[in-house]
């Protein structure tokens, strides 16, 4: 009578091990795979969109639309955010657990951490996993420092790099991405004398012929993310005319909540054979 009891008991404790083993290996057994692609995937938005501070939701919900397009999302599915630390020296990117809340990463016990305070994360046993709650708890994925997006401009060179996002968080029709960006090359075309599809790579960059200034818009601001050189009032005069020929004057840019893209421009060297002597550097006026 006994066996007839503890043989049924014996085989639905191993039926409750395998599944709960099925799920555990399902959830971390490619996780640090899985953390480095979506890292990877983070600093290609990055260099896309040439914002790298994430801690707004509105930089979030751009993020989802990338890594929807691109992959990516499945270890986010429970919610995620991007804070800065307490010293503002790095980004920290973390996942909220199972129970699908944010939990301001009071209890992190996937993360081990070293003398710098820097994190990895740290995969629980079998049996952690068994005899732990790991519902109401936050994993840090990664940490990254604050550039000031120095990662996009030195030796950067991005000419086909665009993004041009409605309200909605989608990318705009295809019409107004064409007429946006056939304004925005005539502008250059102004400073440069010539098609960009002329100039080579070699000419492009710092203490070079030709500077590649980035810019966004945000709502209806276009803002230049990188000077390089160029005076203050060289760059409100190329925003100035970025927004006269963009915002003001083609129809349906009121829907555009986010763009980003690049103009060429003549460097600020009045002459590019004396690159390297420091005294020949002159702003543009």
């Amino acid at each position: 009578m006994k066996k007839k009891i503890l043989y049924p008991l014996i085989a639905l404790m191993t039926f409750f091990l395998l599944v709960k083993y099925y799920n555990y290996h399902s959830i971390y057994a490619k996780y640090d795979e899985e953390i480095i692609e979506l890292r990877d995937r983070a600093f290609n938005f990055f260099i896309y969109t040439g914002d790298e501070d994430l801690t707004s939701e509105s930089h979030l919900e751009m993020l989802d639309f990338y890594l929807s397009e691109n992959g990516g999302k499945k270890m986010l599915e429970d919610g995620y955010r991007v804070v800065k630390s307490k010293d503002k020296s790095k980004y920290i990117f973390y996942v909220f657990g199972k129970d699908k809340k944010d939990n301001n990463m009071n209890y992190l016990p996937l993360n081990s951490f070293n003398e710098r305070e820097e994190s990895s994360f740290k995969k629980p046993s079998f049996l952690e996993y068994l005899t732990g709650n790991f519902r109401d708890y936050d994993v840090i994925l990664f940490e990254y420092r604050n550039t000031n997006n120095s990662f996009l401009y030195n030796g950067s060179f991005f000419k086909n790099k665009t993004l041009f996002l409605d309200a909605n968080g989608r990318k705009v029709k295809k019409a107004l991405l064409r007429e946006i960006i056939d304004n925005i090359y005539s502008i250059e075309k102004n400073y440069l004398g010539k098609n960009r599809w002329e100039i080579s790579y070699k000419e492009v960059g710092v203490k070079k012929k030709y500077r590649q200034l980035f810019f966004k818009i945000d709502g209806q601001m276009i803002t230049c993310l990188n000077s390089l050189d160029f005076s203050e009032e060289k760059i409100k005069e190329l925003e100035a005319d970025l927004t006269k020929s963009i915002l003001k004057k083609i129809d349906g840019t009121k829907e555009l909540d986010y763009g980003f893209f690049s103009i060429l421009h003549p460097g600020p060297l009045l002459d590019s054979s004396i690159v390297g002597n420091s005294e020949s550097l002159k702003k543009v006026k």
